[in-house]
């Protein structure tokens, strides 16, 4: 919830857990969420393309489409972009 409000400038609600994923060593555990407030124009927003510290453009996705974008890790990606109903069934262990 942190991470959305400072990167994105949005609150959101956490849903149900979907995955957890190994990653160097640690765990990453990835929510569904849903946008409850904000404007999204957080102050990670504000970054220029060609800034040290990169730039963001917040998208929204279909679950579908997942597949066919950057998203990690790719091997969430690519279960829901097969079969999003996974994201209400249960919670995928992913190794990276």
């Amino acid at each position: 919830m942190h991470e959305a409000r400072e990167e994105l400038g949005l609150e959101v609600a956490l849903g149900p857990l979907v995955a957890v994923a190994g990653h160097d060593g640690d765990q990453q555990f990835h929510f569904l969420a849903r946008v409850i407030a904000g404007s999204g124009d957080g102050p990670e927003m504000d970054s220029s393309a060609d800034s040290e510290e990169g730039s963001y453009r917040p998208v929204r996705l279909r679950l579908s489409a997942l597949h066919e974008h950057d998203v990690r890790p790719k091997a969430l990606a690519a279960a829901l972009s097969a079969d999003p109903v996974l994201a209400d069934s249960q919670v995928l262990h992913i190794k990276d």
